[in-house]
């Protein structure tokens, strides 16, 4: 349950940091060329931990219905 936590505030935390333009939005070309924009890859970590939050959660009630 403490896990679902601490991922799911700090995907919170840094989603807002992110939309709110505390995190520069910085964009770079990386050794493929490709254009690569900080804010994006902020927002990608954020809705992963976000979903990694929600699976702990889902594991955690999953574990305790097995057990009743």
């Amino acid at each position: 349950m403490l896990l679902f936590l601490i991922n799911f505030i700090t995907g919170s935390i840094l989603f807002i940091l992110g939309q709110a333009s505390i995190i520069p939005n910085i964009t770079y070309s990386n050794i493929y060329g490709q254009q690569v924009s900080s804010l994006e890859a902020v927002n990608f970590i954020a809705i992963s931990l976000q979903l990694m939050g929600i699976l702990c959660l889902f594991l955690y009630f999953k574990d305790k219905l097995k057990k009743e």
